[in-house]
């Protein structure tokens, strides 16, 4: 019998914390806390949540050959054999069960099962093949982070800006690039890790990740400069300088190998991008929510 714990450590309910970003286009808008967007914010997390976990689950099925012969991965409940693999596939398939389930309930439109259905075969193909293909690796990883604010767009029927697509898919590559950099670091040139990774060299990924590192800053200095909210001209701008700092401060984790390169668990253990992370999303809201009251601006 499975216990709780190793059914939450299979899920990786920690990582969940991706699943804010679906709030992003309603957030962005300043109409995230209208009645008829608010009542949505748990189903919308929810239901894809629970299709995150799914490919987790899935995701530690096709690789648990190789994580057996990992120093960290081999603890997770597949390849340990706390979970028996046919057991992590009926959890996945419940999982997604629940996700669509959960979608429906919520009479959301039918966009968001088109969503769903393309983030769970992307994945699904990612870990069956694609993870061993360089460059369509990154760009999948890359694409989950996408798909969760177009999810957000359709399920609260709202906008996903050109900029905030473009900020968002920069930025995903940015990480992408960084844990693969992280991990051909770590196996010393080696596949031992990932099969993938003998096609990449540290030169190619360092050129890639720096490049979209001024990608994701350029992008949203432009999308801030840009806006049209009369209450956020020019005060959004006061955020560009606390982007940057997450998005060094990630470097220098990855840099002083005090991150294995995932995001999640450089977010949640250091506190100095925790703070900034808190920072750049409260001075956003108030800005977005508050502008109005907010002395104006001048640069």
């Amino acid at each position: 019998m499975h216990t709780f714990a190793q059914i939450v450590k299979l899920a990786r309910v920690e990582h969940w914390i991706k699943n804010f970003l679906v709030f992003l286009p309603p957030f962005f808008l300043g109409v995230a806390f209208k009645p008829g967007i608010a009542v949505l914010l748990a189903p919308a997390f929810l239901s894809f949540s629970f299709a995150a976990s799914a490919v987790y689950a899935l995701n530690d099925v096709f690789d648990r050959e190789k994580d057996r012969s990992h120093p960290v991965k081999k603890s997770r409940p597949v390849a340990s054999g706390s979970v028996s693999a046919g057991s992590a596939v009926l959890l996945a398939a419940v999982l997604a069960a629940a996700a669509f389930a959960t979608s429906l309930l919520a009479h959301a439109p039918a966009m968001t099962t088109v969503v769903l259905a393309a983030y769970l075969a992307s994945n699904i193909a990612y870990s069956a093949h694609f993870k061993n293909t360089p460059l369509i690796d990154i760009f999948l990883l890359a694409s989950g982070f996408v798909f969760r604010i177009f999810y957000g767009g359709f399920f609260f029927g709202v906008e996903v800006s050109s900029w905030l697509f473009l900020c968002i898919f920069s930025g995903a590559l940015y990480f992408a690039c960084g844990k693969r950099k992280k991990e051909l670091s770590r196996s010393g040139g080696g596949s031992q890790s990932r099969s993938v990774l003998k096609f990449y060299t540290q030169k190619f990924l360092d050129a890639h990740y720096y490049a979209f590192f001024t990608l994701a800053i350029l992008f949203y200095c432009l999308w801030t400069v840009t806006r049209t909210d009369q209450h956020a001209v020019g005060k959004l701008a006061l955020t560009i300088p606390v982007l940057i700092f997450i998005l060094a401060r990630y470097n220098y984790l990855l840099e002083t190998d005090k991150s294995d390169g995932d995001p999640v668990p450089a977010l949640l253990h250091d506190a100095w991008l925790l703070t900034a992370a808190a920072a750049f999303v409260v001075m956003n809201f108030v800005i977005l929510y508050f502008g109005a009251w907010l002395p104006r601006v001048r640069y």
